[in-house]
């Protein structure tokens, strides 16, 4: 077999940048228009467009949202100014290419600035491993196919949230029709978490999980941290149990929310609830669902805060134990099956890492 040539990106492909579209132009139909973001679909709608993109054509994020290669569904469609749109030449095949844009790292060579930008001159001098054309398109069946697999489980993990969604809503909607509601510090002990001093090594790197904002994500539970605590750093925080929701109280993701699983500590950004009688998975959703009210009770500082005592005034609904446990069993049953998929996802996201570096660099060959 030949070696790959390495190529600009220049020699591949035509690259322009796309056309000025501002939101006030989308009018809801016409051309898919695409804009530097991190989605996959497009940005909106417009019934005229000067630039119009064919299918096989790749749109790259070139201002604010750098990369993110996008190979649009489309047998026509558009792309605006914050965008480079990519042509591949006649023997590129363009699931290839977008997949060797996707393996290059395209955020370093972008104008670091205050809002970052990408230039058609930049990205044209990017260098690209390119195997014969029918290597290529052997290379983009095999990586389409775990492509194939990713969206049908992520498609899955978006039906399981929107069915989960709308029930917490109604049940949440029948609840606020009643009087039983208490506040947050009611059901049961509030700790503010620490942070032992970074100064001493020894404070950290042992068993117990050290939670701080980065660790909460869209999971019911922490499934792991960042860092950990050694039996020293451990006697100089506020240790919660298993069970404790933890709530982010500064910052831009204030009011997200998690629950621990096993002993752990959390630094001074994070309310953690011990809910003792009450149950978990409700409480996790209850304060979950209240997140809007708790950044309206944040400070209004250029970084907003809820400290400790206004957040245990925030009031949420109060069912009877039974109610609160059988809805907790939903939600901890949902989550499960949601934390599954997710375990899916990120399989087959590793694979195909492993698969692409492999492939895209010619270490290991396919037949065709």
């Amino acid at each position: 077999m030949s070696e790959f040539d390495r190529r600009p990106l220049s020699e591949l492909a035509d690259c322009r940048m796309g056309e000025t579209i501002l939101s006030k132009d989308l009018d809801g139909t016409g051309y898919p228009i695409y804009s530097a973001d991190s989605s996959a679909g497009a940005w909106g709608h417009k019934k005229q467009i000067s630039k119009i993109l064919k299918r096989g054509s790749i749109v790259i994020g070139a201002r604010g949202t750098i990369g993110n290669p996008r190979l649009p569904d489309h047998d026509e469609f558009g792309c605006t100014q914050t965008t480079i749109a990519v042509t591949p030449s006649s023997d590129v095949d363009p699931y290839y290419l977008k997949l060797a844009l996707e393996s290059s790292d395209i955020k370093s060579i972008a104008a670091q600035q205050a809002v970052p930008m990408l230039t058609i001159g930049q990205i044209a001098q990017m260098v690209i491993a390119v195997p014969p054309l029918p290597e290529q398109k052997k290379i983009a069946e095999i990586l389409s196919g775990i492509d194939k697999v990713l969206t049908s489980l992520q498609l899955h993990a978006d039906k399981l949230r929107l069915s989960r969604d709308e029930v917490v809503a109604t049940f949440f909607a029948e609840e606020s029709k009643t009087d039983e509601f208490a506040e947050i510090r009611s059901f049961g002990e509030i700790v503010t978490g620490s942070t032992p001093p970074t100064s001493n090594p020894l404070n950290y790197g042992g068993a117990m999980p050290f939670i701080s904002p980065g660790d909460i994500g869209d999971s019911a539970v922490v499934a792991e941290t960042k860092s950990t605590l050694s039996a020293a750093g451990a006697a100089m925080s506020r240790v919660i149990p298993p069970s404790s929701v933890c709530v982010v109280c500064i910052g831009s993701t204030i009011g997200k929310v998690a629950l621990t699983t096993t002993e752990s500590a959390t630094n001074q950004q994070i309310n953690a609830l011990t809910p003792g009688a009450y149950d978990p998975f409700f409480m996790l959703a209850a304060i979950s669902h209240m997140k809007n009210e708790i950044r309206s009770a944040a400070s209004t500082h250029a970084v907003p805060i809820i400290n400790k005592s206004r957040f245990g005034e925030i009031s949420i609904p109060k069912p009877s134990i039974e109610r609160q446990k059988q809805f907790g069993n939903y939600i901890s049953s949902s989550h499960k099956m949601l934390f599954q998929i997710m375990v899916e996802i990120q399989k087959y996201q590793y694979l195909k890492k492993a698969v692409s570096s492999d492939l895209l660099s010619g270490r290991k060959r396919v037949s065709v």
